[in-house]
């Protein structure tokens, strides 16, 4: 699924936005993520002394969504062994597709975004 939801935010690739945001995250510099309900909130390790705080606002899934994608998966019970296992098959981007759900923001500006940063780049290379 890594791959895939790469695949997905590269529509929204500014330059080189995604690749420098990889990184930080594969080198260790996010040092707090916290994530509740739609709200994501990390503090990331820069070239600064004191570590950046991030936060990115990603809009909620409806009701009514929620409901028909719930019942969707909890008809296969591979795909509810493997959530229980902590993994995420692939199946379950296909059924929110053929759902016709929406997974991923059309656009950057469709999530809220806020970094203590320098980079004045809307996404920065932090909010990756």
């Amino acid at each position: 699924m890594g791959c895939t939801v790469a695949q997905r935010a590269d529509p929204y690739r500014l330059d080189n936005r995604l690749p420098h945001g990889r990184a930080y995250a594969n080198r260790g510099a996010v040092t707090h993520l916290e994530i509740q309900g739609g709200r994501i909130r990390a503090q990331v390790k820069g070239s600064r002394p004191r570590p950046y705080q991030v936060e990115i606002g990603v809009p909620p899934m409806s009701h009514s969504h929620t409901l028909a994608l719930v019942e969707a998966l909890t008809r296969d019970p591979l795909i509810i062994s493997r959530m229980l296992n902590r993994e995420l098959d692939p199946a379950v981007l296909e059924q929110t597709q053929s759902l016709g759900i929406a997974v991923f923001p059309a656009h950057w500006k469709d999530l809220s975004m806020h970094c203590s940063c320098p980079d004045w780049a809307v996404p920065c290379k932090l909010r990756r």
